[in-house]
C-alpha cells in the first residue's frame, strides 16, 4: 500500500523536472531572438514587423532567421557554395540555383506565414534545360509558394520543396527542379 504513494510521487517529480528542462530551453530560445533584436531594433519589414508579437510561440523575428544558409550533405564542402545554397532577405528578391549544369536560376521572394514558416515565392526564372521541354517561366503562378521552410532554430531549418504551379496545380513537367538542389535541411553559414 505504500507503494503506490510512492510510485505517484515519483511521476510528480519527473514530469515536473521534464517541464523545468523545457521552459529553460525555451527561455534559452527566446533570449537567443531577443538579443538579435536588440543589435538592430529599427529592422522592419514590409510583410511582417520583427517586433510583431504572436500567439504562436514558434515566431520568430525577421532578424533572427535571415542571412545565408547552406543545404546540409555529404557533398557539401562547409561554407563553399555549389548551387547548394540560398540566402534569406525578406527585403529584396535573392536569386537561387536551381541546376548548375543548366543553369537554372530563379529570383524569390520570402514571407512570413501566420504558422512562423516562411514561404518561398517566383519573382522570375531564367534558363532551360535540354532534357525537359521549354520552361514557361512567365506562366508559373506567382502567388503560390515554391517552397515552406521550417525554422528548428535561428540557425537551421528544413526546405520543403512544393514545386512551380501552373493553373492551380503542380507543374508535374518541372516537379524535379529545385528538389534535388534545394529540398532538405540547410544551417547558418
Amino acid at each position: 500500500m505504500r507503494l503506490f504513494p510512492l510510485i505517484l510521487l515519483t511521476f510528480f517529480l519527473f514530469t515536473n523536472c521534464k517541464e523545468d528542462n523545457s521552459e529553460k530551453k525555451t527561455e534559452q530560445f527566446s533570449n537567443e531572438i531577443s538579443e538579435d533584436e536588440s543589435e538592430n531594433p529599427s529592422s522592419t519589414n514590409q510583410h511582417n514587423s520583427p517586433h510583431k508579437k504572436s500567439s504562436d510561440s514558434k515566431t520568430k523575428p525577421v532578424k533572427a532567421i535571415s542571412g545565408m544558409f547552406q543545404r546540409v550533405n555529404e557533398d557539401s564542402t562547409p561554407g563553399s557554395c555549389n548551387c547548394d545554397c540560398l540566402s534569406i532577405d525578406f527585403s529584396n528578391p535573392q536569386s537561387l540555383c536551381i541546376d548548375k549544369e543548366s543553369g537554372l536560376e530563379i529570383q524569390v521572394n520570402y514571407k512570413k506565414m501566420d504558422n512562423g514558416k516562411v514561404a518561398m515565392y517566383l519573382v522570375e526564372g531564367n534558363g532551360d534545360t535540354e532534357v525537359l521541354k521549354k520552361i514557361p517561366w512567365e506562366k508559373f503562378d506567382k502567388n503560390k509558394p515554391l517552397a515552406k521552410i521550417d525554422f528548428t532554430d535561428t540557425n537551421r531549418f528544413t526546405l520543403d520543396w512544393v514545386g512551380f504551379m501552373l493553373n492551380g496545380e503542380v507543374a508535374v513537367d518541372y516537379a524535379i527542379l529545385g528538389k534535388k538542389n534545394l529540398e532538405g535541411d540547410f544551417q547558418k553559414i
